[in-house]
């Protein structure tokens, strides 16, 4: 994925998020978000925690979401706008991906397949074998394949899979939105 595609897909990201805040405070002024990080599903809530507690809400995370409330008699308005920034901000690996190209999504495989999952087994970390139906590049929609399945199914503790991605990074630097 070349830069040019790389911004073109966070600026599509970022303009579908600000619509709805858009619509409902036509007088809000949008942030200029200079940099949004891909990060994996399950990393997700996570950052978003940890970028709303920064901004001053309470926040917890979730299965695959978050929660959040205002601390602080931040108005509504204000309560979207930091919303939008964290969500800009941290840009889940799915949302990505479904901007992406078949050839795109066969690549990411490709890497998932023979960078990813070896990297994890030489590091002692469970990883399941592409299933067969995923042979033909189909790595789309729900339940598709990920090498960190087992790690995420084994609850590794945070330090723990720190130390696997930045060993093993579920993301190729080709595909971080960060990376412009």
């Amino acid at each position: 994925m070349s830069p040019l595609e790389r911004t073109q897909i966070r600026d599509g990201i970022l303009n579908e998020a600000w619509q709805p805040l858009k619509q409902a405070y036509p007088e809000a002024f949008r942030p200029d978000i200079r940099v949004t990080t891909t990060v994996p599903d399950a990393d997700w809530p996570d950052r978003m925690v940890a970028c709303l507690k920064e901004r001053g809400y309470q926040a917890v995370a979730l299965p695959n979401d978050y929660a959040f409330t205002s601390t602080q008699g931040q108005t509504y308005l204000q309560y979207s706008v930091d919303g939008y920034i964290c969500n800009a901000t941290w840009v889940r690996q799915s949302v990505v991906e479904r901007r992406m190209t078949a050839p795109q999504r066969g690549a990411l495989l490709q890497y998932q397949r023979t960078v990813v999952r070896p990297c994890l087994l030489l590091a002692g970390a469970r990883s399941k074998d592409t299933p067969d139906r995923f042979a033909a590049g189909a790595i789309t929609g729900r339940g598709r394949w990920n090498p960190y399945d087992d790690v995420q199914r084994a609850d590794p503790n945070p330090r723990a899979l720190a130390y696997l991605e930045e060993r093993c990074p579920p993301i190729p630097v080709w595909m971080n939105t960060a990376n412009l």
